[in-house]
C-alpha cells in the first residue's frame, strides 16, 4: 500500500488527519484544503488493517467508511477524485458503481453517500461504520448529523478504539449556527473538549452507570495552510466579494452572517459583544421587539 500519494501539509492539515479526537472538525477560510483532508484520512485505518490481514491477524476487515455530500452534483465530484488517487494507494482495490463504494485489498469498503432530503439518514441506518465524513456539514441538518452518530460502532476490539466522525466545511450555510453551537463555541480553536457520558451497562439482571469520554475538536485551517494552490489568486478573487463574505471565506469568521442577513455587513463580535457579568441591581432593564422587515405581520 503506498501512503505516500497524499501527504498533509505542516499545521492545520497535519493536526486534522493525526487527531485522534472522536469528533473533529476542520474550517473556516475557503482553499484550506478540508476536503482533501476527509477524502484520505480513512486511509489511517486502512492501513492498520492491511498490516492486521498481512499479519494473519484477521482474514478480513469489517472496517466500514462513508463519505457524505449533501447531494449527488457535489459527491460525483469527489468520487472522481478518489478514482485518480484510490488505485495508486492499492492496485488492488475495486470499484463498485452501483453501491458507490470501494473495497480494499484487506477488505476494508469505503463508501460514498448523500442525504438530499432530511429523512434520507435512514437510507443509512443498518450499517455500521468506523468512519463517518460529512464535507460541508453545514450543508446537514443537525438530525443527519445525529443520526448517523448513531451509525458509528464496530465490534472489532481494535476498530472499535478508533471509531471517527470528521467534518469540514467554511462558516456559510443553513446549518452553520448548529455546527458553530455544537463545535466551535465549546472551547478555543485547537483546544480538545471532553465530552462525559453516563451510560447504563445491565449484568446479570443488574444495571450500574459506567462514565464514557468522548472527545471533541475544532481545527481552524487557513488559505495559508495549502500550499497546493495559488494564494494569491484565490485571496484576490475573494477580496473583491462583500463584507460579510470576506470575512467568511478569507478570514475563516463564523460570525459573519451570509447574504441577506439584514446587518451582515455591520456585525462584528469583538465589538458587539461583551463577557459575561453580573448586572448590577440598580440597572434599568428594558425589552424590546423586532417585528421583521420583510414580514412585519408574522
Amino acid at each position: 500500500m503506498n501512503t505516500n500519494v497524499f501527504q498533509p501539509h505542516p499545521g492545520a492539515q497535519t493536526r486534522f488527519m493525526s487527531c485522534k479526537a472522536r469528533y473533529a472538525l476542520i474550517g473556516g477560510a475557503a482553499g484550506g484544503g478540508k476536503s482533501q483532508c476527509l477524502l484520505f484520512d480513512p486511509f489511517r485505518q486502512i492501513k492498520i488493517e492491511q498490516e492486521r490481514v498481512n499479519s494473519g491477524e484477521i482474514t478480513s476487515s469489517t472496517g466500514r467508511a462513508i463519505f457524505f455530500r449533501r447531494t449527488m452534483p457535489e459527491l460525483r465530484e469527489v468520487m472522481d477524485r478518489a478514482k485518480r488517487y484510490f488505485t495508486l494507494i492499492d492496485p488492488g482495490a475495486e470499484w463498485h458503481e452501483q453501491t458507490k463504494t470501494w473495497t480494499f485489498s484487506c477488505g476494508y469498503k469505503y463508501m460514498f453517500g448523500q442525504m438530499e432530503e432530511s429523512s434520507d439518514w435512514i437510507k443509512y441506518y443498518g450499517f455500521e461504520f468506523t468512519w463517518i465524513g460529512m464535507d460541508e456539514v453545514t450543508s446537514f441538518t443537525e438530525e443527519q448529523h445525529d443520526q448517523m452518530d448513531t451509525r458509528l460502532r464496530s465490534a472489532d476490539p481494535v476498530l472499535s478504539k478508533m471509531l471517527y466522525m470528521r467534518f469540514g466545511t467554511n462558516p456559510v450555510g443553513p446549518g452553520l449556527e448548529w455546527v458553530r453551537r455544537r463545535y466551535v463555541e465549546p472551547a478555543p480553536p485547537n483546544t480538545p473538549v471532553i465530552r462525559r457520558i453516563q451510560t447504563p451497562i445491565t449484568e446479570n439482571g443488574v444495571t450500574r452507570y459506567e462514565t464514557v469520554e468522548h472527545q471533541q475538536i475544532f481545527i481552524p485551517a487557513m488559505l495559508g495552510d495549502n500550499p497546493s494552490i495559488n494564494q494569491k489568486e484565490y485571496a484576490a478573487t475573494l477580496a473583491t466579494k462583500s463584507k460579510a463574505t470576506k470575512r467568511a471565506l478569507l478570514d475563516g469568521d463564523w460570525y459573519a452572517y451570509t447574504e441577506g442577513a439584514w446587518v451582515g455587513d455591520d456585525w462584528d463580535p469583538e465589538f458587539h459583544v461583551c463577557k459575561p457579568f453580573k448586572i448590577p441591581v440598580g440597572w434599568p432593564k428594558f425589552r424590546a421587539g423586532d417585528y421583521g422587515y420583510s414580514w412585519p405581520g408574522l
